[in-house]
C-alpha cells in the first residue's frame, strides 16, 4: 500500500524546523513498520486555523489521482 507522509509546525521558528524533521523521520518509519511505501512527503510550516494551506491541497490533488493512494 502507499501512503502520504503530512508534516505541519505552525510557524517559521527555528526550533519548529527541527520538529518537521522529528516528525517526517517518525511517520516514515511508522511507514515501513506498516509495509506501506512513501509517496510523497508534504511539509508546511502554517497555521492550522486555515485549511487553505499548499500542502493540504497537494494531499488531496496525490488522493484524487486513481490508483495512487488507497484509504
Amino acid at each position: 500500500m502507499k501512503a502520504v507522509v503530512y508534516c505541519r509546525v505552525s510557524t517559521d521558528k527555528e526550533t519548529q524546523e527541527t520538529s518537521l524533521i522529528r516528525q517526517k523521520q517518525e511517520l516514515v518509519k511508522l511507514a515501513a513498520e506498516y509495509q506501506l511505501t512513501v509517496v510523497a512527503c508534504i511539509q508546511e510550516q502554517e497555521s492550522g486555523y486555515s485549511i487553505d494551506r499548499d500542502g493540504i491541497f497537494k494531499m488531496l490533488e496525490i488522493f484524487s489521482q486513481k490508483g495512487q493512494i488507497v484509504y
